[in-house]
């Protein structure tokens, strides 16, 4: 089925719930858009704002942020989101699909699907893991890669982790789903993954609620402790996390939360 999603159009599976979602919390997704375009606007003439969207699922974030002037890479693991994906976006001039499964080299992964979204599972039949250099690198991009954005329904750590070395090199804004009961029981646990990006420089922190309003903005991950018992509580599932090493750029993705919900918007 076809659903309007701001100013276009997006095929999905008829039992995917994103028009559930976005009908239920208009805000759902829209401060990812309101990051990108930050990061869009803060560059130079002659240079394009790069984003990977590990997880991309049908291309949502690319129509939802209707930013010709954005270059995507989308990753998606999924053959059946991924031929979505390509009817999505496959006109556009400034997204590359990639079929792949982000991981460290030599693990195997499937993914199990459920209400139009997917998550990683280690198993020996699956698709091999390939880096994010690797899948990256293997686009040609001419550009430096201005974000990263991982939503993969509980893998988001692991992907982190396994990125680390491509992330202290290229150093994107990072952009994830902060989830701990979707994570594997034998997984590094997302906090302690965000305590080490903290000392990897990345010391600028945005939290949002699963309705996309801004929690709070800080430096330091101090504040994950609270976050990790307020789930605990089960005062809410999730939460979206920015993370950045530029307090600049922090500061201007704050001001413009600010400056949305002053005036109401979502």
């Amino acid at each position: 089925m076809t659903v309007a999603i701001a100013d276009g159009n997006l095929t999905i599976p008829l039992s995917h719930d994103l028009p559930f979602t976005r009908a239920v919390h208009p805000g759902y997704s829209e401060n990812l858009r309101r990051t990108i375009e930050c990061l869009a606007d803060e560059q130079p003439a002659c240079q394009r704002a790069t984003v990977v969207d590990v997880g991309a699922n049908v291309g949502d974030s690319v129509v939802l942020t209707n930013r010709s002037d954005v270059r995507f890479i989308c990753i998606e693991g999924h053959p059946g989101f991924y031929e979505y994906l390509v009817h999505n976006t496959g006109h556009m001039e400034n997204v590359t699909p990639v079929l792949a499964m982000v991981g460290a080299p030599g693990h195997r992964l499937s993914i199990s699907t459920s209400n139009g979204t997917g998550s990683p599972d280690h198993t020996n039949s699956g698709v091999e893991a390939r880096s994010l250099a690797d899948i990256v690198g293997g686009t040609g991009r001419p550009q430096p890669i201005s974000l990263l954005k991982v939503d993969t329904d509980g893998y988001d750590a692991e992907i982190l982790e396994s990125s680390f070395d491509w992330i202290r090199a290229e150093r994107p804004t990072l952009f994830f789903e902060y989830d701990p009961s979707m994570q594997p029981d034998d997984a590094k646990p997302i906090r302690q993954v965000v305590a080490e990006l903290v000392e990897m420089g990345y010391r600028w922190l945005l939290v949002w609620g699963k309705e996309g309003d801004l929690m709070v903005a800080v430096e330091g991950d101090d504040v994950m402790d609270d976050l990790d018992l307020y789930v605990r509580r089960g005062q809410q599932r999730y939460f979206d996390i920015c993370m950045t090493d530029d307090e600049g750029r922090f500061s201007r993705i704050r001001a413009a939360e600010h400056r949305a919900f002053a005036v109401g918007a979502k």
